[in-house]
Parts: structure tokens; C-alpha cells; sequence
């Protein structure tokens, strides 16, 4: 059985691969193969197409974005192929994330280690149900020294706003502060899952942003992911994220649509809010690792 792999533009990605595909890899598609540096990579056996890779290409290096494979055609070589042609396309590093105890990530994890990759910790996923209990869990959150925290950052003119509702010279005054008082990675502009507007919030003081946390879903809003969460550098330390985030986990549950709610972060991170990893409401979640794997070229 040939496996053909050929590089496919978006129109051909519609026409041929969209309806045979999970509904994220048209979202992907549709964000990266419009793009000057995206890459649509198709896979077909006897003509039919089977299987898609969507990365961006830069300078310095290119990340696979999003690999899938038709449900008939899986275990047959197919992300094998895509992998193996993508990489010897590239000249420069490439890189992929993954989460090894995902489905087949065994299968995974140990190939992309014989094609060559090398694997390091990247993200820390904690992932809770939304359900009644964990509603009392974090009532009881905020009735600590968190809800303590709230109310003297409130009595100081500190509040939230949802992202839906924010004018837009506050989203600019954050994006121009990006690689300044805000960390350049964590760009609202640049997440790579559908932002979720009503649930994510941006702490504001005097009309000023001063924090926010960006709120996303990867799945139709089944699951909320608190992707992208940060402070201004000259106000670290005081708690200003805490107005955002509290915000965004009562709408979440207020909301009752999503089903549960995942915190991902740097594995190398030690900056991190000590509620994230000391706080009971917090570290009761599933914990989850994601790897990323980079091949150098």
C-alpha cells in the first residue's frame, strides 16, 4: 500500500479532507493554511485522502501544529509518513507537543524518539470536573485568605472585566505592553485555540489593564482551558491576576456549559502564583503532562 504525502493548499484541504477529518483539524487548517508561513502536508493511499499535518515554518525553527489520520486508515504508516516527509522538508529545528498518556501516545512517544526527537517537560495540565462538589471546593477557595485578598485588591480599585465587554483601548494597551510589563509568549493574540470572550477576563485599575487571564477551549467549549494568564511586571507578587482569574472560574461555573476546566502551565516555570501549586482546590485536579519533542536539524 503507497502512501503518496504532498504538500496541499486550503481549498484542496475543504474539497478533499474537511469532512473526513475531527472538526479541529479544519479549525487548524483554517488559522494556519492561509497563512504565508503555514503548511498543509495531505496524505493519500490510492488517491483517497487519509490524513493531514498542519505546521508553520519560521526562521529558526517549525512546529507541527496538529496531525490527524482518518479512523480507516490509522495504524497503517500514514502519521508515520507525514512525519517523515514534513521533517526531511525542513532545514530547520522542528518541533512537536504531545501528551504521552493521550491515546496511542506510547506508539508515539517511542517513535518520535527512534526518528531522533528528544523529549523535555512543557506543559503541566490540571484538570477539574465542574461539577457541585468542586462548586463548594472553590466557595471554599474564596472564602480563605483568597477572598480576603479580593476584597482588600477591591477596596484598592482593582477589578475584573470580561474580554465581550472590555473597549478596545484596553485589549491595545495590553497587546502594546506585550514584550514589556507582559510576557511576549503569552499573547492573547497568538492562542492557538478558539478564545472563549465571555469567560476570560482582564483585571483592571483605573482604567488601566493590569492583569488578565485568557480562557480558550480546543474541543466546542467542552472543556475551558485557563491558557494564557499573566500580570504586569512592575505589579508582581500582589495578587492583581487573582480578580481575572476568580472572574473566569465563576463564570465558568455559573455558565454550566463546560463540563470541566484545565490550568496548563510552563513545567519550568517557577514564577508561578503559589496558590497554583499549593492551594487544595488546586492540586486535587488530574494532573496531565505534556512533552515537547524537538528534532535538530
Amino acid at each position: 500500500m503507497m502512501i503518496k504525502c504532498t504538500s496541499i493548499n486550503i481549498l484542496t484541504f475543504v474539497a478533499c479532507f474537511n469532512d473526513r477529518l475531527p472538526p479541529l483539524a479544519g479549525y487548524y487548517a483554517s488559522q494556519f493554511g492561509t497563512k504565508d508561513s503555514g503548511r498543509l502536508l495531505g496524505a493519500f493511499i490510492n488517491n483517497e485522502p487519509c490524513g493531514v499535518l498542519i505546521a508553520e515554518v519560521k526562521p529558526r525553527h517549525s512546529d507541527i501544529i496538529y496531525i490527524a489520520v482518518h479512523v480507516e486508515y490509522q495504524r497503517k504508516g500514514v502519521f508515520s509518513a507525514l512525519l517523515k516527509e514534513f521533517t526531511e522538508q525542513c532545514a530547520t529545528t522542528v518541533r512537536l507537543k504531545y501528551a504521552p498518556e493521550q491515546k496511542g501516545g506510547d506508539y508515539i512517544d517511542r517513535y518520535l524518539c527512534k526518528m531522533g526527537f528528544h523529549s523535555r517537560p512543557h506543559l503541566i495540565t490540571k484538570v477539574i470536573s465542574l461539577t457541585a462538589p468542586s462548586r463548594a471546593d472553590w466557595n471554599k477557595f474564596l472564602s480563605g485568605r483568597n477572598g480576603m485578598m479580593l476584597e482588600r485588591l477591591k477596596e484598592r480599585g482593582f477589578y475584573a472585566m470580561p474580554f465581550s465587554e472590555a473597549p478596545t483601548e484596553f485589549l491595545d494597551s495590553i497587546y502594546m505592553e506585550m514584550g514589556k510589563k507582559f510576557p511576549a509568549h503569552l499573547d492573547p493574540r497568538h492562542c492557538p485555540n478558539m478564545i472563549l470572550e465571555h469567560h476570560s477576563f482582564i483585571t483592571v485599575q483605573e482604567s488601566t489593564p493590569v492583569a488578565y487571564c485568557v480562557v480558550t477551549s480546543a474541543d466546542g467549549g467542552k472543556t475551558a482551558i485557563v491558557e494564557h494568564m499573566a500580570a504586569s511586571s512592575d505589579l508582581l507578587g500582589r495578587g492583581v491576576f487573582l480578580p481575572c482569574l476568580a472572574s473566569a472560574v465563576n463564570s465558568l461555573l455559573n455558565d454550566g456549559v463546560c463540563a470541566k476546566i484545565s490550568f496548563a502551565y510552563d513545567a519550568n516555570n517557577n514564577k508561578l502564583p503559589k496558590i497554583m501549586t499549593d492551594d487544595t482546590w488546586f492540586s486535587d485536579m488530574t494532573v496531565k503532562q505534556m512533552y515537547e519533542y524537538i528534532l535538530n536539524k
